[in-house]
């Protein structure tokens, strides 16, 4: 008897993220089925898009950021109203 693969299913075999045995039976069904496989199919190219199109920043732009994350300290300040106090060093 053959397992019922849904859409999840196969995002997990795509992004390699199913047990060996798993994927082993899923590929022998996607055979026999061409509905899964066009699925699979419309699945890969759209990750291929979305993977052509990121954009990393520059690493002078990460640096920035992780310097002025440590540079950052804020306190609080006892009052009646909670003013917060911010301290850079």
């Amino acid at each position: 008897m053959h397992k019922l693969f849904t859409t999840d299913d196969i995002i997990r075999f795509a992004y390699n993220e199913m047990q060996p045995e798993e994927a082993a039976e899923f590929s022998a069904d996607l055979y026999e089925c061409p509905e899964m496989a066009e699925e699979l199919d419309l699945i890969n190219r759209t990750r291929e898009v979305l993977d052509s199109s990121v954009e990393v920043p520059q690493a002078g732009v990460i640096q920035s950021i992780l310097s002025y994350s440590a540079a950052l300290q804020i306190r609080e300040i006892p009052s009646r109203n909670m003013t917060l106090e911010v301290v850079f060093n």
